[in-house]
């Protein structure tokens, strides 16, 4: 028989305790009680460089797209209008959290372009622009984009014809929430 002492538990930083170490001999019958604990909601603010990091506040073009080409997380805090391509590199992971905030092309390119792996969430509305190519969000070839929420909108080319609201061109794309729209109709 072996009788569990206080030397055969060890502590988690949380402070539970977990028995270590516990030795069972073959033809040894063991009875091991468990319990089921409530759940209990730790409210500990971790900062420092653990796996999930904590997302840079921007406000202005600049700042966002060095932050996205640094491979950091954003969250919105400003509306913010871009006249270039927001690229996400390859090889790079980030989020960016729209925070009810609107991410506007006044350009006739890509709003974002993904070549590494992205994350969209919050609500807010991410506008491809118009009057040219545009497209809003763009996955090349090794990128990935999962889109979690938010508004997604194209206008149309030079023509009034339609453009690409999100276009996958070798990537990967995931879609589980958002609204998705173009003002004209893709073609003519």
């Amino acid at each position: 028989t072996h009788r569990i002492t206080e030397n055969d538990f060890r502590y988690l930083k949380s402070g539970v305790r977990y028995i270590h170490n516990l030795e069972l001999r073959r033809g040894t019958l063991a009875v091991i009680k468990t319990e089921i604990l409530p759940w209990e909601i730790d409210e500990t603010q971790w900062k420092g460089n653990g796996t999930v990091k904590e997302p840079l506040e921007v406000a202005d073009a600049t700042a966002l797209s060095n932050a996205l080409a640094n491979g950091d997380d954003v969250i919105l805090k400003e509306n913010i209008a871009i006249s270039s391509t927001l690229t996400i590199p390859q090889g790079s992971t980030v989020t960016i959290d729209l925070n009810g905030k609107s991410l506007t092309n006044s350009a006739t390119t890509t709003t974002i372009e993904v070549k590494g792996d992205l994350t969209i969430t919050g609500e807010g509305t991410v506008d491809g622009g118009s009057g040219g190519n545009n497209k809003t969000v763009k996955v090349l070839t090794g990128g990935k984009c999962t889109i979690m929420s938010g508004s997604f909108t194209v206008g149309g080319d030079a023509n009034n014809e339609g453009n690409d609201c999100i276009l996958c061109e070798g990537g990967e794309v995931e879609i589980y929430g958002g609204y998705y729209s173009s003002a004209a109709a893709y073609n003519g």
